[in-house]
């Protein structure tokens, strides 16, 4: 496919690249996301405000601020889906997944750890990389960009004189 691509007109692939590198940190934000708010989150989030304390305290912080924590933590997952805050919202994620991995299931099998070494991956990679393009964050930052430029050339000529240039 690559020498297929070559061949097309230019900025053809670097747009397809583009569009593909958003589709797929789409695909990690919402599977990884999604699935860890929703399998992990919600139920930890339900158990804290029914009042649970039987919870393990793997940073001897007390059973009920460490299934607090770790409920936000795995609730972060909706931001992350969204793309909203993603590299903030990832890294809180990828530390619980972290203190879930190295302290709270270290003793046991790399099968039973794997999934909690996967999401670390996966919201480890998301802080590398943000969000991407199809997200709010990516928005935002596209809107940002429209606002700080002017639109026209009155406007440019307007905004020199108003920052004392000729």
């Amino acid at each position: 496919m690559t020498g297929a691509i070559r061949h097309w007109e230019p900025g053809r692939r670097e747009r397809l690249e583009r569009r593909a590198r958003a589709a797929g940190l789409l695909i990690l934000r919402l599977g990884f996301g999604l699935t860890l708010a929703l399998q992990h989150g919600w139920g930890k989030a339900s158990s804290f405000l029914a009042g649970s304390t039987g919870f393990p305290d793997p940073l001897g912080l007390g059973a009920r601020p460490s299934l607090g924590l770790a409920a936000l933590g795995e609730l972060t997952g909706l931001a992350v889906a969204l793309g909203l805050l993603t590299r903030p919202a990832a890294g809180l994620a990828a530390f619980t997944m972290a203190v879930a991995f190295f302290v709270h299931h270290a003793g046991d099998p790399l099968g039973e750890r794997e999934l909690a070494l996967a999401y670390l991956l996966a919201f480890s990679t998301l802080v590398l990389t943000g969000a991407g393009r199809w997200s709010l964050d990516g928005w935002w930052r596209v809107r940002a960009s429209r606002d700080a430029r002017p639109a026209d050339g009155a406007a440019r000529a307007a905004s020199r004189r108003a920052a004392g240039e000729a």
